[in-house]
């Protein structure tokens, strides 16, 4: 693993210089460690504790198993607490637990659930603190064994209940599903320009259970539309607009950017389409990428180009400079058909890597998958005021997206700090002996204004933290608040102007609608 970190680790440097991550001093420090162990199984999860340290989201080590432990509910961090997100009634009956969503998780064999949550975080890398800890969160009654320690027996669990104000301590017998032993599929081996064009976060996700409906990577909405919405489409992506004293606003839901090849034209007309009309019916958009897990470059891009105003440089990398990165680029040129403008930007990133690895450099010059080429708007776009939200669960191309649309001056971010996934991210052989599987991030790639995405993120322009009372309440609050930063962003007059003719031209959609869209009684 530390040698795969010498070779193979783009944003070692970043992590040496801002994190003070040095490679052999943890060999020595693991070392150590290892030689207290009894069983290969403790040294397959001391792995996962040594890439965790390098907080990266995209550099993962996996034990090879499908098995599970897990209580029978799932929890979520929603503003420090560990609050119940679902409930298995089959597993555990209201009248043996009667605990719903809402309630807190507070101790876990007599242990205060933050104590429990850090154990937790150690086995999970992470570009944000924040991530991490939802994330542990989310693992506190569902342990995936590729990632943490398998549960046996039984755990004491002290929950705080909502409703009745009552705290109760059950014991629940750790239930399993899956393999027992060390399973999983054989690695493919080698390596396509599709994985060069990959920034998804999907792998950090796959073994998470099913939070807030299953609203990860997903293109559903977890936020209660107002009354008197009109839907454009619920499939394959949710958009509508809804009244406001201003007029209509958009809502578009983008979940991530790894349609499958033979979905992506058809799921991208449909973005199109519905550009095109939240454009005519709208004086404001708000674009909903909580959650969002990524995807492909070229996507990516083509989604920024139906709000762009302005020709805008691509995705910018450095890349690897080393021996085996220039092979890939050059196997990959020689894929490209020659006199294309395809060939040339693959030839410029040759160059780049060919340049940086003669000069003795680990990383190359700043540079986009289309060299020195900018990317255009697309025919079809929208034009008027937009907010994107973002929260800490948005990875790798979710950080990327919200980057782009900040960095050209197309969009405000409401929400909270995004992931910080700053590479692309590749698949590398099982490591010998213990076989856990490892994904490693390959470079990196920055917001337009200059700084590196990995461990920064993407800050919001309007930051917002979902409370309790959204968690379960359809995100009301959260909706009243990103409603009027957009309306902030609309020119008063021709806002009022637009309202005015709207509702005077027989709108069904009276004053009650509009109320429920602005305004929350209940909102803290």
């Amino acid at each position: 693993m530390a040698s795969l970190v010498r070779s193979s680790y783009g944003p070692y440097g970043l992590k040496r210089d801002t994190l003070r991550v040095d490679v052999d001093e943890m060999l020595t420090r693991y070392g150590k460690k290892a030689e207290s162990l009894s069983q290969n199984r403790d040294f397959y999860y001391l792995l996962n504790q040594f890439v965790a340290e390098f907080q990266d989201s995209h550099f993962t080590s996996r034990v090879k198993s499908r098995h599970v432990s897990y209580l029978g509910f799932v929890t979520d961090r929603i503003q420090g607490k560990a609050l119940i997100d679902e409930v298995d009634r089959d597993v555990l009956p209201k009248e043996n637990f009667p605990f719903t969503s809402g309630d807190e998780v507070i101790e876990m064999n007599g242990r205060p659930v933050a104590e429990v949550v850090a154990e937790l975080g150690s086995y999970i890398g992470s570009g944000y603190k924040e991530t991490q800890l939802r994330s542990a969160t989310m693992f506190l009654a569902y342990r995936p064994s590729t990632t943490v320690p398998p549960q046996y027996g039984a755990v004491k669990v002290k929950i705080r209940s909502r409703e009745a104000g009552v705290t109760l301590e059950l014991t629940l017998p750790w239930r399993h599903k899956g393999g027992k032993v060390m399973e999983g599929p054989e690695w493919g081996g080698g390596l396509v320009k599709s994985d060069y064009l990959n920034l998804a976060v999907d792998d950090y996700f796959e073994s998470f259970p099913r939070t807030e409906k299953g609203f990860l990577c997903s293109p559903k909405t977890r936020i209660d539309p107002p009354k008197g919405s009109t839907l454009l489409l619920a499939s394959p992506f949710v958009a509508y607009y809804y009244p406001t004293p201003k007029g209509n606003v958009g809502y578009l839901r983008i979940p991530h950017y790894s349609w499958p090849s033979n979905q992506q034209k058809g799921v991208y007309d449909k973005y199109e389409w519905a550009v095109q009309q939240l454009e005519k019916n709208t004086v404001g958009l708000v674009i909903d990428q909580d959650h969002n897990c990524g995807g492909k470059v070229n996507f990516l891009e083509d989604m920024v180009k139906l709000f762009a105003d302005k020709p805008f440089r691509g995705v910018e990398f450095q890349f690897l400079a080393t021996r085996p990165e220039l092979i890939t680029f050059q196997n990959f040129l020689e894929e490209e058909e020659p006199n294309t403008l395809g060939a040339v930007a693959i030839g410029r990133i040759v160059d780049a890597v060919e340049t940086a690895w003669r000069a003795r450099k680990p990383m190359t010059q700043k540079i986009t998958y289309h060299g020195d080429q900018l990317l255009y708007p697309n025919g079809v776009r929208y034009t008027k005021p937009i907010v994107v939200l973002a929260d800490e669960m948005s990875g790798s191309g979710g950080d990327a997206f919200p980057a782009m649309m900040q960095g050209i001056g197309r969009a405000k971010i409401v929400g909270t700090r995004t992931m910080g996934a700053g590479g692309h991210v590749v698949e590398a052989a099982p490591l010998s002996y213990s076989g856990n599987t490892v994904r490693i991030t390959k470079s990196l790639f920055f917001h337009p204004n200059g700084k590196p995405i990995e461990n920064n993120g993407v800050t919001p322009d309007y930051p917002y933290t979902p409370t309790e009372y959204d968690f379960l309440n359809g995100y009301a609050c959260y909706r009243k608040f990103y409603t009027q930063r957009v309306l902030d962003l609309v020119d008063p007059g021709a806002a009022a102007a637009r309202a005015v003719a709207t509702l005077g031209g027989g709108s069904v959609l009276g004053t009650a609608a509009i109320a429920a869209a602005t305004d929350d009684a209940n909102c803290p």
